[in-house]
């Protein structure tokens, strides 16, 4: 082909054509260690891709095959000191397709005791035998915040579908049971309940941010010598 030196009998005995067969060798290995060398150094970052993935599609793997809830159960007060669903959920537990009615009481219980001026968190879920379940954080809290970050965890198998936050009226405890949540009565009534409706994927917040490497800078690797006869 036209450009290219051959390797023949003449040309490797001619000093002159040899050292040009040798100089076209040279200029495709260049090129190759080029390519070569930006594709080792892509390789890092291709992989940094792959393991983020890797990570953010096994732990969707691992949501998909748990337990979680497809809709939003939009909690409210049920009467003055227990929690409800106000709407009617599905909800996946072990491969099967469930049903709550709406309008489920969530148990507040009595054992939950507020220190005064405190927040506290307890997380609503379904247990394992499709029935309405809280579980209360054990400590308080100077702030919300700080509860939400100790939200605490629920049992293997049950389905978690939110959390509520409460703080206590200004100057009293608050006592499950006794002490109304905000805005019901009965008690030192909360000034504070705030419903979070928990979705399955929410854990998930780590995005992949890492990119895959640029368009390939190195120039194409073209044949600089051929075989003759």
């Amino acid at each position: 082909m036209a450009g290219k030196q051959m390797i023949n009998t003449e040309t490797v005995s001619n000093p002159e054509m040899l050292r040009k067969i040798l100089e076209a060798f040279d200029t495709e290995i260049d090129t190759s260690r080029a390519l070569i060398n930006e594709l080792r150094a892509d390789h890092g970052t291709f992989k940094t891709v792959v393991d983020a993935i890797k990570t953010l599609l096994n732990a969707m793997r691992s949501n998909l095959n748990g337990s979680f809830v497809l809709g939003n159960p939009n909690l409210g007060i049920d009467t003055n000191f227990d929690v409800e669903n106000q709407n009617a959920i599905d909800y996946v537990r072990a491969g099967l397709l469930k049903t709550l009615a709406a309008n489920q009481t969530f148990d507040t219980g009595t054992g939950k005791t507020i220190a005064q001026d405190k927040w506290s968190i307890c997380y609503l879920s379904i247990s394992d035998s499709d029935a309405p379940d809280i579980h209360w954080n054990g400590s308080d809290f100077d702030d919300e915040a700080s509860a939400i970050a100790a939200t605490p965890n629920v049992p293997a198998n049950y389905v978690p579908i939110g959390y509520v936050t409460i703080k206590t009226k200004v100057g009293f405890d608050w006592t499950a049971g006794t002490d109304a949540l905000k805005g019901g009565a009965g008690g030192d009534v909360a000034s504070e309940t705030n419903y979070y409706n928990a979705w399955a994927f929410a854990g998930l917040a780590t995005a992949v941010t890492s990119s895959s490497p640029d368009t390939i800078e190195a120039s194409a690797v073209s044949e600089q010598v051929e075989r003759g006869k």
